[in-house]
């Protein structure tokens, strides 16, 4: 059974609707531009009365997110062109995707360049890390950055087409020396030097 969004628990969607939208206040007060929303697990979006209810709750928040001026993304299991069709339907600037070429290459096996493509500017976030396909478990999934089976250059380049200017999110493994992230961040940077 799906949990607080996409529950079938009429109160307890409406208590995430409202959980969420003080997330977002408490996003505006403190200056952040972005909150997260990650559909995965219990709170997957996997059948069509999810993708609805997903929707419903972003409608409800879209009005506060663009007062305070804070960009709700949703990162999901769904391809891209699902993703397009829930954005679309919110029909809110602050409603956006967050895009991680890494789950969708490794976990789904989605193209991220078509994926991104397709998103174009409803990508509000961008997660850069790398995963091997097909992963073994969490968290020895992980690749260094460049060394799984995402085409990160690749990645780079079709979000620079889009002259996208939001945030690129690194996720490094939680476990590794500092040093580690450094190297990931010089990875990163590099991949959008001209």
């Amino acid at each position: 059974e799906q949990e607080g969004l996409l529950s079938d628990n009429q109160f307890r969607r409406e208590r995430s609707v409202a959980e969420l939208r003080r997330a977002i206040d408490a996003g505006g007060a403190l200056g952040a531009d972005t909150v997260l929303i990650p559909f995965f697990q219990v709170c997957e979006i996997s059948e069509d009365k999810h993708k609805n209810r997903a929707i419903d709750a972003l409608r409800q928040v879209a009005e506060t997110a663009e007062l305070v001026d804070v960009t709700v993304t949703l990162e999901t299991t769904l391809p891209a062109a699902e993703n397009a069709e829930i954005v679309d339907a919110v029909d809110s600037p602050a409603v956006k995707v967050c895009y991680d070429a890494a789950n969708k290459v490794a976990l789904y096996g989605f193209d991220a360049v078509e994926e991104i493509e397709t998103l174009g500017s409803r990508i509000g976030e961008y997660h850069v890390k790398d995963f091997l396909t097909p992963p073994p478990e969490f968290p020895e999934n992980y690749a260094r950055l460049g060394g799984g089976d995402v085409d990160q250059q690749a990645v780079a380049d079709a979000i620079s087409d889009l002259g996208y200017e939001g945030w690129a999110v690194l996720e490094t493994q939680f476990d590794k020396p500092l040093d580690h992230t450094r190297d990931e961040l010089a990875f990163t940077k590099a991949l959008f030097e001209e």
